[in-house]
């Protein structure tokens, strides 16, 4: 019954969708392979794991420590960076958010409000006090000689800060968490950069689906929508917790194109798992990418774009199931549209 629903649901938007600039698509994320080498390290979040060069990178807890660890994208073990749990120097108690950039690694820890700078072979370099609470659940992107932090709930939804962490730009919260009333539309904050370009491209994260192109001064040029957004339900406060869904999870960018996908989605299998591929030098949506088969995957899952390669997308897929109280982690792709993408 399912299948059926979901081909008459596909000939519907492709039968609406022939006068549109984009393409509908729906296929399956296929399963590369499953986490297993250490504990899942963030609380279920979805900013620690990416792709770095030829390599899925990915932070995860071993006993008492933390590992940097390098995957090929077959999944196999190449190369393990530990650090340590603790308060002082070179020592994270939470790494809530990481990023590597010419083989740097930045490492944020909300609870220590700092940022750890290693290098790839594991060799400290110094720790970035921040000594402000900076949001929940942040993403960190480093773009020449300036670091980005984006967050939850804190009062900047993006920070911009020099190579001596000063901050340089921000992108105000409309509402804090802890001002915050029920029934309040919660914005969070996501960013991806074109380093081409010199070009930002931001995020709220929720409803209306907007994703804004700024300067590197955080001027406006425009705006990347999409009106395919079926039972998606704004994201706000419900006086103790936060209710409805985020439409953009992560961005990257990769030659011409961003890549994103819908965030969170709990007990919403009404509503299709999508990905969106947008068009930089229009600054349209391109293509859009249903997946049935994350649509149905559990209670909760969370996707991350992690990157593109060899003409796949691969997915970071963490699905919870609150009946059997466990975590799942898995690396998924889906067959890249996009033809003939070249190597990052």
């Amino acid at each position: 019954m399912k299948r059926v629903i979901w081909v008459l649901l596909t000939i519907f938007i492709l039968w609406g969708c022939t006068k549109r600039p984009y393409e509908v698509m729906t296929t399956h994320a296929v399963e590369e392979w499953k986490v297993t080498d250490g504990e899942w390290a963030m609380a279920a979040t979805l900013n620690s794991a990416s792709i770095y060069k030829d390599n899925i990178v990915m932070i995860l807890k071993d006993k008492n420590e933390y590992v940097v660890n390098f995957f090929t994208l077959e999944g196999e073990l190449q190369k393990r960076i530990p650090f340590s749990m603790g308060k002082g120097p070179g020592e994270v108690i939470y790494p809530y958010a990481f990023c590597i950039q010419d083989n740097i690694i930045y490492i944020y820890d909300n609870r220590l409000q700092k940022i750890l700078k290693i290098d790839i072979n594991g060799e400290y370099i110094e720790d970035y006090m921040l000594n402000k609470f900076m949001g929940l659940f942040p993403e960190i992107v480093v773009h020449d000689d300036s670091l980005f932090l984006s967050s939850v709930y804190g009062d900047n939804l993006i920070t911009r800060f020099d190579e001596s962490m000063n901050v340089i730009g921000t992108i105000p919260n409309d509402i804090p968490l802890k001002d915050m009333k029920k029934g309040d539309r919660a914005t969070n904050g996501t960013i991806a950069i074109d380093p081409k370009r010199n070009e930002i491209y931001y995020s709220n994260r929720v409803l209306p689906y907007k994703i804004t192109k700024l300067d590197m001064d955080f001027n406006i040029k425009c705006e990347l929508t999409s009106d395919l957004v079926y039972g998606y339900k704004n994201y706000s406060f419900t006086g103790r917790n936060f209710d409805g869904d985020m439409v953009v999870s992560n961005m990257i960018i990769k030659d011409n194109y961003l890549y994103t996908s819908v965030f969170m989605r709990k007990k919403s299998k009404d509503k299709p798992f999508f990905i969106n591929i947008f068009e930089l030098k229009k600054d349209k949506l391109k293509y859009h990418i249903i997946c049935p088969d994350l649509t149905e995957a559990a209670d909760d899952i969370l996707v991350r774009v992690m990157g593109v390669k060899n003409n796949k997308i691969y997915l970071l897929v963490i699905l919870y199931n609150y009946e059997k109280q466990q975590t799942e982690v898995f690396i998924r792709s889906v067959k890249n549209p996009i033809k003939g993408d070249c190597d990052e």
